[in-house]
């Protein structure tokens, strides 16, 4: 969490040179009339070009606030962040002004409060701009169910992973729920954060410095420390369970810190549906979440758990005549339920798994029953009902059906998001819709998937954002180093 957010909430302006709108619109022409807009619910604003500068609009597509900002980001809790030259501030959804622009940096709203920064201090506002916490902290995370991770300490003059700042909590009154002493803190799950303390750095000023040392522990919300940082890798909780390790050994431990599994295997994933492979030797079985081995550590790999059943490579010499693998499908007693002669089994995902038969790919179902048989060069999970395939060396998606719902015809393929994918054609990147209707033309030299319905794109060395339509577009930036 920390590494990531100081990237997004601290990162300097001279990293980047805005480029001008006018040559945004000069080298991507506004796109075309598409689909009706998504409907959001509540009729908020979302970001727009208007007249060459950002804005925000209604959902049809009409004005809703003078486009007069250099950047702009969505809504959230009601107000809106905006950028005028280098400066941050807020607007309401009437577009006036709540918050005075005059902060380096400021991120969304959470929990009623945003964190703004100044001159690489950072604290936070709430929806007034009233400053409640003092900009005196060289980081501040959002909150999150009344916590939020703050940082002191840093040396600014290095790079910096190398800050030696140090990481602790804070309430919302600005009450130290736990100083400053940790390299990292992570996101909390289950009730309980990953903390990392020790580590230190090679004496490479480059790149290339690499970590020394660094133990892990976790902490809960009130910032006790309830397992002390002694862990040369730790996972995060799941299940009321985490991985951990020491000297390559790993095991797993329960909320109050006791090393309820052993730490004597090889490897070990995390708990699915009560159970966690584990390998010892090469061997590979499954235990519950008392530590018993309820599937004997035999198999040659394993897979999770999924609705009950585990697909497993029995641990032999046994070889049929395609050269693959036997694979069975067992349940949580570990009895065979069936035996499948594929030479690959993926995880099942939206109950599929994809497996392999003399080099072509196709899917089960988690009964073993083979859905789509195998006979693609390659395909991907189901993901929203549709997964990818390659046939002939071009890109398609079937459904769940196993019916080629977009033929095989495109270079390369993004993912479906339930709604459009990004598609490559004759070296040029668009967009379709599940029908494989275009919605955003060829055009593009990439398009990356959609997240939050915007997709990061590129066109003749610029990039910048669209929407799902096309129609709505953030600033264009170019790195230009530091």
């Amino acid at each position: 969490m920390t590494n990531a957010n100081h990237q997004d909430s601290l990162k300097l302006h001279k990293t980047f040179a805005v480029v001008s709108m006018l040559f945004f619109c000069s080298v991507v022409c506004v796109a075309e009339s598409g689909p009706a807009l998504m409907k959001n619910g509540d009729n908020t604003p979302i970001p727009c070009i208007i007249d060459g500068k950002m804005g925000f609009c209604h959902t049809d597509g009409s004005p809703a606030i003078d486009g007069k900002y250099d950047e702009v980001k969505s809504f959230s809790e009601g107000l809106a962040a905006v950028r005028v030259g280098g400066n941050w501030g807020f607007v309401d959804k009437t577009g006036k002004e709540a918050i005075h622009i005059e902060y380096d940096n400021v991120g969304n709203f959470h929990e009623g409060f945003a964190t703004v920064t100044k001159s690489t201090r950072s604290g936070f506002v709430d929806k007034t701009g009233k400053e409640l916490i003092p900009l005196e902290y060289d980081f501040a995370g959002d909150f999150h169910n009344g916590v939020a991770v703050v940082e002191s300490g840093r040396n600014w003059g290095v790079p910096e992973r190398m800050s030696g700042g140090k990481y602790g909590l804070i309430d919302k009154t600005n009450k130290i729920i736990m100083a400053p002493k940790y390299n990292e803190i992570s996101d909390f799950h289950e009730g309980f954060a990953k903390v990392e303390l020790g580590r230190k750095w090679s004496d490479s000023e480059d790149w290339s410095a690499e970590v020394i040392g660094g133990k892990y522990g976790f902490i809960d919300k009130t910032g006790k420390e309830i397992v002390t940082p002694k862990y040369t890798w730790a996972g995060n909780f799941h299940e009321g369970l985490a991985e951990v390790a020491l000297d390559g050994k790993y095991g797993f431990i329960d909320k109050t810190g006791r090393e309820i599994v052993q730490l004597k295997y090889d490897t070990a994933e995390q708990f699915q549906e009560g159970f966690a492979s584990v390998e010892l030797n090469g061997q590979y079985g499954f235990i519950d979440e008392t530590g018993r081995e309820v599937v004997p550590l035999r198999y040659a790999w394993v897979r999770s758990f999924y609705r009950g059943v585990a697909l497993v490579a029995v641990n032999d010499t046994v070889r049929v005549s395609n050269n693959a693998d036997v694979i069975e499908l067992i349940d949580q007693a570990g009895k065979k339920i069936v035996s499948l002669k594929y030479g690959y089994a993926s995880d099942f995902k939206e109950g599929f798994a994809i497996v392999e038969l003399n080099g072509k790919r196709g899917f089960i179902d988690n009964t073993g029953r083979e859905i789509i048989p195998p006979k693609y060069d390659a395909v991907d999970v189901f993901d929203h009902g549709y997964a990818k395939i390659l046939s002939g060396g071009r890109w398609g998606f079937i459904d769940k059906t196993g019916k080629e719902v977009i033929a095989p015809k495109y270079d390369d393929v993004g993912y479906f998001d339930g709604q459009t994918v990004p598609v490559k054609l004759n070296g040029e990147w668009g967009v379709i819709d599940k029908t494989g209707k275009t919605t955003i033309p060829f055009r593009y030299d990439f398009i990356n998937s959609f997240q939050n319905d915007r997709a990061e794109v590129s066109l003749k060395g610029q990039s910048g954002h669209i929407d799902r339509w096309g129609r709505f577009r953030e600033e264009m930036i170019v790195d230009i180093g530091d």
